[in-house]
């Protein structure tokens, strides 16, 4: 499983309106959803099968002033299900360092991402719990077309390629859209899906996330 990650908008504190190349510092809280292809399961015996599973996400940015821009950012992502008997959490820590450029209304960006991730199942009402720990790479790409007079409104999509040793890659697509209604702030809905190398399903879900710019 992998959480949902966006790259933000960007605003132009020099103009009443929002311009690409911009400010690529805030900091963003939100909200995702993502169903599993393949069930996971926990308990004894693996009695309790969760297929869609919650939780929230966040993230801080921070943009040097260079060009291509360099951009470093940390993120969080818990997501968990319950059952009769059993719960379930799986959390994602990622520390990306990336480098991000416009080109007219385009921006683009590529990234390498540390991640950290751990699944945690508990029995109900019982601190016996069982931990799972892993340690992965991701590999990023992003563009975003600015659209609008104001350029308060964009479209865009990240590719991923992430790995977890030993496991082989899996590669994850989001589509996201964003918008600012104010200086400052933005919005944004994402779906993504993830597959295996060999292009079988792994999960898919989404995302809606509120960002406040400096």
């Amino acid at each position: 499983m992998i959480g949902l990650f966006s790259v933000q908008a960007i605003a132009d504190d020099s103009a009443d309106t929002y311009k690409p190349n911009g400010n690529y510092s805030y900091i963003e809280i939100g909200l995702i959803k993502t169903t599993e292809a393949t069930p996971i399961c926990s308990g004894i015996n693996s009695t309790e099968c969760y297929k869609t599973i919650h939780g929230s996400e966040l993230t801080a940015s921070l943009q040097f002033s260079s060009f291509p821009h360099l951009l470093i950012s940390a993120s969080s992502t818990s997501q968990g299900a319950s059952g009769d008997n059993y719960s379930l959490t799986s959390s994602v820590g990622k520390i990306l360092i990336g480098l991000v450029g416009g080109f007219g209304p385009i921006d683009a960006l590529v990234s390498v991402s540390s991640l950290n991730t751990d699944v945690l199942t508990c029995p109900n009402g019982s601190n016996n719990c069982q931990i799972i720990l892993e340690n992965g790479t991701d590999y990023g790409a992003m563009a975003k077309l600015w659209m609008g007079v104001d350029k308060n409104f964009n479209i865009g999509i990240t590719v991923d390629r992430y790995s977890y040793s030993p496991s082989s890659a899996n590669i994850s697509t989001s589509i996201f859209g964003t918008w600012l209604p104010a200086t400052h702030h933005s919005l944004a809905v994402s779906y993504n899906s993830a597959m295996d190398i060999n292009g079988t399903s792994i999960s898919n879900g989404g995302s809606l996330s509120y960002a406040y710019l400096f």
